[in-house]
């Protein structure tokens, strides 16, 4: 399928093959696409900006709505679902632009809760996960489905989210409105007097969550300054994410991670670090190998592999330092093949790459 479509397009193709690096000119081009209402040019248009720069959130959001304004919604619901399949599947804003996008255009309730579900289930213990859950809790109220809004609550209590006071005290005043049935086993529940009495149950029940909250927030002290050093840098771009990041930022994730690794964290949440710390610091060979290696001593090599293609097929393949990393990966895990073809992209790519000749 043609990439062009119009004189105008091609012209501004042309400029992006001699500099596919040039966001300036890319997002040009893209300008000159969606111009042309041609859906067929606009997917293929699209497509190649997001093969070269898959973190751009906002892009694959437009994407979608050009779907949705070709009435094609099972094509937009696809958008979505290829953005989250790979590079962007710990980023919160991301599930929350999806969850936004099927709440306000489907009619379907199985999906838009099922789609939340995911969402949180994926993302909802992150520290910048408040607006997901809150956009959630508004979505279950409007249902007027208590008991589904209840038991978001309850999960929310056990995570150390940015806004989980303010969460808390929407909580509160939820209870104390007498939304209490659907709760569980609290402790002073069974009292007879305090059954027949949703006076008595309203302070036992917010007392119960409190203890909870409090017991949420010990466990996260010791880790809270961290998380706040980084969650303060997390992009989310108009367009395209940041490619050259303050060497503070970067200490930050890099003391976050050796804290994680020294304490011997639950390897999930872990790897969930990693993936949030590489939304980030994506442009940063450094945090790549080190996420592989991690995954490696984890005894999961076809993870670890997953990783570094992620990596040199699109974010970091004009980065001779990554493709080496990798070529020497495939070579030691006895993939020849693949690392031979790395070392021929490396030496196309920089014939004049030393280090490059050197490894090949």
């Amino acid at each position: 399928m043609s990439t062009t479509g119009s004189a105008t397009v091609a012209e501004v193709w042309t400029k992006v093959e001699s500099d596919p690096s040039n966001i300036d000119t890319w997002m040009e081009f893209l300008s000159a696409t969606d111009q042309s209402f041609d859906i067929n040019l606009i997917r293929t248009n699209y497509e190649k900006f997001l093969d070269e720069f898959p973190l751009a959130e906002s892009m694959w959001e437009k994407y979608a709505q050009h779907e949705e304004t070709a009435g094609n919604f099972d094509k937009a619901l696809g958008v979505y679902e290829k953005a989250l399949g790979t590079h962007l599947t710990f980023s919160v804003s991301m599930w929350t632009r999806f969850c936004t996008y099927v709440s306000k255009h489907s009619s379907d309730t199985a999906l838009i809760r099922s789609t939340y579900q995911r969402a949180t289930e994926k993302v909802g213990s992150f520290y910048t996960a408040s607006d997901l859950w809150s956009s959630f809790i508004a979505w279950e109220e409007a249902q007027r489905q208590s008991p589904n809004v209840l038991k978001i609550f309850q999960q929310i209590v056990h995570f150390p989210l940015q806004h989980l006071s303010s969460l808390f005290e929407r909580f509160k005043g939820y209870i104390s409105a007498g939304h209490v049935e659907g709760l569980g086993e609290i402790e002073g529940f069974d009292n007879p007097e305090v059954q027949a009495s949703l006076e008595l149950k309203i302070p036992l029940a917010i007392n119960h969550f409190q203890s909870i909250v409090d017991a949420t927030w010990k466990s996260f002290s010791a880790r809270s300054e961290l998380e706040l050093k980084v969650a303060g840098h997390l992009t989310s771009p108009s367009q395209f994410p940041v490619f050259t990041l303050k060497d503070e930022i970067l200490e930050a994730w890099r003391n976050y991670l050796d804290f994680e690794d020294k304490n011997q964290s639950d390897v999930e949440r872990l790897i969930a670090l990693y993936e949030r710390c590489l939304l980030s610091c994506f442009h940063y060979p450094e945090f790549w190998s080190r996420f592989t290696s991690l995954l490696i001593e984890k005894g999961r090599v076809e993870a670890a592999r997953a990783v570094w293609n992620r990596a040199t097929s699109s974010i970091l393949k004009r980065h001779p330092e990554a493709l080496i990393d990798h070529a020497l990966f495939e070579e030691f895990e006895g993939n020849a093949e693949k690392s031979h073809a790395l070392y021929f992209q490396l030496l196309s790519s920089f014939p004049d790459h030393l280090e490059s000749i050197v490894s090949a």
